[in-house]
């Protein structure tokens, strides 16, 4: 390795936990009217519809291991409180999760389907987006927040994408620097993402060296195809991740 770093001129650096601190929160969230920025001083705010969504969201992620699940769930419960209930046939995949919610008060609540995830993870469950839903989620995610989708079908009915989740995750303090340093030694830095392609809503002249953004999204096999891709322009890398 040591005889072949010198003709590096590619770093691959790994976004969330590497670039980022990879403490994701809840930055805005809501229904498709009601998608504004949240913080614990205004959480008061949101429409009891946007709560609804985020609670049931929350209910489900709380049954993953992601770190997103993780925020989303600490997030609903520490501002809204704990779904009264059961969640049942839960199932996680790369992309997204998904599970049936049972109100401890069969009289006030209804059953309900819920699923959390990616668009392409939506569609794949037979949930569409409508353009300017698709449109919004873009938006969001140009601004460096992780986005996800939320679904809800009530009964015997076809789940309907009701909200959307966007989550922040701020750099390292030290990250500008480093990879200003990269630049000046030569280095192209390649951003790898699984989410939001842009780095959080941060101007810093640094960020504008990151020219290129792989995404990994919700396909665990991308990195053996990233690697084939440079090797096959002839492309001397590294790979940075932290462990």
């Amino acid at each position: 390795m040591l005889e072949t770093t010198y003709a590096v001129n590619r770093i691959v650096l790994d976004k969330t936990g590497t670039v980022t601190e990879g403490t994701m929160r809840v930055a805005r969230f809501g229904t498709f009217d009601d998608f504004t920025d949240v913080t614990a001083d205004n959480a008061s705010s949101k429409s009891e519809r946007s709560v609804s969504i985020l609670s049931d969201a929350a209910a489900v992620e709380a049954l993953s291991e992601h770190p997103i699940a993780h925020a989303i769930a600490r997030f609903a419960t520490e501002n809204y409180g704990a779904f009264l209930g059961t969640v049942e046939n839960f199932e996680g995949v790369p992309g997204g999760v998904r599970g049936e919610l049972v109100p401890a008060d069969t009289d006030g609540e209804s059953r309900r389907l819920v699923l959390v995830g990616t668009p392409e993870y939506l569609l794949q469950a037979g949930v569409a987006l409508t353009e300017k839903q698709h449109q919004m989620l873009e938006q969001t995610r140009s601004e460096g927040l992780t986005t996800v989708v939320v679904a809800r079908a009530i009964g015997t009915k076809d789940p309907q994408p009701v909200g959307l989740i966007a989550l922040a995750d701020s750099p390292k303090p030290e990250s500008a620097q480093a990879i200003t340093e990269l630049h000046e030694l030569g280095l192209e830095p390649v951003l790898l993402t699984g989410d939001a392609p842009r780095l959080p809503r941060l101007s810093h002249p640094a960020w504008g060296l990151i020219r290129r953004t792989f995404m990994r999204g919700s396909r665990p096999n991308v990195n053996p195809k990233l690697s084939r891709s440079f090797r096959m322009k002839a492309t001397r890398w590294r790979w940075l991740a932290t462990a």
